[in-house]
């Protein structure tokens, strides 16, 4: 074979790079690519499509980490724990879709009320958790009120009728003797009981026995 078609039968070094670099932008777009869809799935993952805050499993792990974040426990941290007061009524008289539409607009307004450090999530139903990092009792159940007072002011119209917004919210602080996220939020779960046995749209603190 002759030299000169020998050696045109097989790349440049000058090709063999612009090739490689071609190949090497391919690699990265799609790398680029599947990261973007990776978070995206694993927002998906994590958000309640209803209300859009943060679904039970991720507020829990939000939770977790401000929990360790300071376990001496010197830090203050407390939760809400807020029910909409009457959705099983607006359910039966105007349909689950109704229902729906009442728990986003208390999600909505919930949200807005809250600082930018703080994190809301649904736990389950017509349950939301609101986690206040840095925050003590008395300004807690400040914040609980904000919220209450801003979902009393929304009316939700439904066809044939409306709802008043109301919420009950139960309000806990980290204290000595408290061993887990979990045990914070059962005692909130006590203030939302006190709560809602007086007479609902009102928030309650409780405290862990010896506080």
């Amino acid at each position: 074979m002759d030299r000169a078609c020998e050696v045109a039968a097989y790349p440049t070094d000058r090709e063999t790079a612009k090739r490689i670099r071609a190949l090497e932008e391919f690699v990265g777009e799609l790398t680029i690519l599947l990261d973007d869809a990776c978070r995206r799935l694993d927002r998906r993952d994590r958000i309640d499509p209803l209300s859009g805050l943060a679904n039970r499993r991720a507020v829990m792990e939000l939770l977790d980490e401000a929990w360790e974040e300071d376990r001496t426990g010197e830090t203050p941290l407390s939760v809400l724990l807020v029910d909409v007061d009457g959705l099983s009524n607006v359910n039966d008289a105007f349909g689950p879709p109704a229902g729906d539409r009442a728990l986003e607009r208390v999600a909505r307004v919930m949200a807005a009320t809250l600082r930018t450090d703080d994190r809301a999530g649904r736990l389950i139903g017509d349950e939301f958790l609101v986690i206040l990092p840095g925050t003590p009792l008395d300004g807690a159940l400040r914040t609980a009120e904000k919220i209450r007072a801003a979902v009393t002011e929304e009316f939700v119209a439904f066809d044939g009728g409306f709802w008043q917004a109301s919420v009950s919210i139960g309000v806990a602080e980290r204290a000595p003797g408290l061993d887990s996220p979990q045990s914070l939020v059962e005692i909130a779960s006590r203030g939302l009981f006190t709560a809602k046995t007086e007479g609902r749209g009102r928030s309650a603190a409780a405290q862990a026995p010896g506080a």
